[in-house]
């Protein structure tokens, strides 16, 4: 079973972002838009379809976070290759 979590699980200080965003258009539509770190939206997106995709529990969460915000590879710049890249790297 996957954790769906909330902006009160972040660790990190994010900038809060007044888009409304659509998971469905965010990961296929728009997947070729850059992702944005620092947005507390686009952080719980991100880590709410990893979760999902891999079944992460609470501690792999939190991991998960700082994985996206400090250790992404150059080359993960939009939300494609960022999911991409975590679904098939992110260690837990």
């Amino acid at each position: 079973m996957s954790l769906h979590v909330k902006e009160d699980f972040l660790q990190l200080d994010y900038i809060q972002d007044h888009t409304i965003y659509d998971e469905k258009r965010y990961f296929e539509e728009e997947s070729g838009e850059p992702f944005d770190k620092h947005s507390a939206k686009q952080m719980l997106l991100m880590m709410n379809r990893v979760a999902y995709d891999l079944r992460l529990d609470e501690y792999s969460m939190k991991k998960l976070e700082i994985v996206l915000r400090e250790e992404l590879p150059f080359f993960a710049v939009n939300r494609r290759l960022v999911l991409n890249w975590i679904n098939e790297n992110f260690l837990f």
